[in-house]
């Protein structure tokens, strides 16, 4: 039950917010301000305490993680061992490599010390070169997105790992290497450590500290002022929601990219009961509408700048940019591993990118705010062997995506975007807080209230709605390369912006991005029979 309780710091980051609160003469705001966090926070844990799928992940003491697993569900402390050894990769707030260390004895304790991922970077990414070279032919980065704690985001790795795996040992294949790049995304703590450590998009923890009171009720202040456009857009969501014209979805008007729209755009039996609520919760949204803007907006450019440090680390005085996790990781594995290493200072996408001369091919697989770090991937490293580039629900702009996707299309005409959006319907009537905090998925929020776009083209990929509209700006070459996706509101689809990456969708099937000859009830049988197979889920 406790496998999604947010990493400590998300925590502490809640109680240094309550303790300056306290001596604040405006404390009423500030108050309620906390509550709502304490309140998303335990939504968040309540909320994934039904799924775990026999495996437990919880933050130990002094930055371990606590792992505890369930036999009946077919694990053992080897499957989870060689993930931790071979496929997880994580990066701290600032971009640098953070070893994972756990309660696990995985030499069967004959080292008498709980398992810890090596020390450094390199060293881990070498022990990974070593499993990969001349078995898998072609490697998989997973890179889930905002809002996901720490032991959240490493609990989903280890179960999507081993589906992954059992996947492709079923097919007689292990063809597919995958890795998972976890990022510390967790909102609470990405507001403490905006609130307490980060100014002008920079470390500077003693300004932060001195001045952390005055930017709280700043944040609130300014969600609190707000409240009326806040109000209006919670109503024009609403009105639009009920516009019949909202779920247009024509799969022959932007050929030659295939677009594959939903069958089911009504939904169940129990809509009527859903509508109702979501009506009733109106007034309610839109009170808390400040709160979740106040804050949430600096908490969203905070998680921003994580996905741009785990490239580009900052700078100390006088010396230049370090490396981020995430650079140096495809540096090692597919620019300075090829045969033709070349001079460092080129720059990485004039470089050969390939895997010590093996016929290696690369899928990036990105969630939300994970197509950020897969977007400039694509930007960095134009020349790799890319497959297949999967967005799902893309936090990314339009923008980014003209700028980085297209060249790598143009590079290879063997590569394919997919990119997956919700039905616009549900994508603008998500509820959270069980209908108490502002309606719209994620991507509504960064159009509405973080990052409100001046032009078509800089609101969020992931929305059909958008995406719709501009989709005939793409070169119709470049098109018959593209996919798009829209999912909507049949039994076991994703309708919600988290339900991407679930285990349950097997999202790492190309039957689920829409692939040429697949077929979404073939694709949802065939998931559930094997999941439940492997006992990763139960048997309904």
């Amino acid at each position: 039950m406790n496998a999604n309780v947010p990493h400590g710091s998300e925590w502490t980051a809640v109680r240094r917010i309550r303790q300056h609160t306290k001596s604040l003469p405006v404390s009423f705001a500030c108050q309620r301000l906390f509550q709502l966090l304490v309140l998303v926070s335990v939504v968040q844990i309540i909320s994934g305490c039904a799924a775990t799928h026999g495996l437990i992940v919880r933050p130990g003491s002094n930055q371990t993680v606590d792992i505890h697993y369930s036999a009946q569900n077919n694990w053992n402390q080897e499957k989870i061992c060689n993930t931790l050894r071979y496929h997880i990769v994580e990066v701290d707030q600032t971009g640098k490599y953070r070893p994972i260390r756990t309660n696990l004895y995985c030499d069967g304790g004959e080292s008498n010390k709980p398992y810890s991922q090596p020390a450094s970077l390199s060293e881990h990414i070498e022990i990974i070169r070593d499993q990969i070279t001349g078995e898998y032919g072609e490697i998989v980065f997973i890179i889930h997105g905002g809002l996901v704690s720490r032991a959240k985001g490493l609990r989903e790795a280890l179960v999507l790992n081993r589906a992954i795996k059992a996947d492709e040992g079923r097919n007689g294949q292990n063809r597919r290497y995958p890795i998972f790049i976890n990022w510390r995304s967790g909102g609470v703590d990405a507001y403490g450590e905006q609130l307490f450590e980060i100014r002008k998009g920079e470390q500077r923890k003693i300004l932060a500290k001195v001045t952390s009171p005055i930017q709280l009720v700043s944040d609130v202040g300014r969600g609190i002022a707000d409240t009326p456009s806040l109000g209006a857009l919670e109503g024009e969501r609403l009105v639009s929601s009920f516009r019949g014209s909202i779920n247009t979805c024509d799969s022959k008007r932007y050929k030659p990219a295939k677009v594959v729209c939903p069958e089911d755009r009504k939904g169940s039996s129990n809509s009527f009961l859903k509508t109702t609520g979501y009506l009733l919760m109106t007034p309610i949204r839109i009170v808390t509408a400040p709160f979740l803007n106040g804050p949430g907006r600096p908490a969203w450019e905070n998680m921003v700048r994580r996905t741009r440090n785990a490239f580009w680390r900052e700078p100390e005085d006088g010396h230049p940019a370090p490396r981020g996790v995430v650079m140096e990781l495809f540096d090692d594995l597919f620019i300075n591993s090829n045969e033709n290493t070349v001079d460092v200072q080129i720059a990485p996408e004039k470089r050969p990118c390939g895997f010590d001369g093996h016929d290696v091919e690369i899928t990036l697989i990105g969630h939300s705010m994970g197509t950020m770090i897969v977007s400039d991937l694509l930007d960095m490293y134009p020349q790799c062997p890319y497959e297949d580039i999967v967005f799902m629900a893309a936090a990314v702009s339009i923008r980014e995506f003209q700028e980085n996707v297209p060249p790598v299309l143009l590079r290879n005409e063997d590569t394919h975007f997919y990119n997956l959006s919700l039905l616009p319907k549900a994508e603008a009537r998500e509820t959270s807080a069980f209908g108490t905090v502002p309606s719209g998925s994620l991507l509504e929020w960064i159009d509405e209230m973080y990052t409100p776009p001046t032009t078509k083209f800089d609101r969020t990929l992931g929305k059909w709605a958008n995406v719709r509209e501009i989709l005939l700006s793409v070169p119709a070459e470049l098109r018959k390369q593209m996919t798009f996706r829209v999912f909507g509101l049949a039994h076991g689809e994703p309708s919600v912006h988290g339900a991407f990456n679930d285990v349950e969708m097997c999202f790492w099937q190309e039957s689920f991005w829409g692939a040429e000859g697949s077929d979404w009830p073939e694709h949802q049988k065939d998931c559930q029979q094997f999941l439940e197979g492997q006992s990763i889920i139960e048997i309904r």
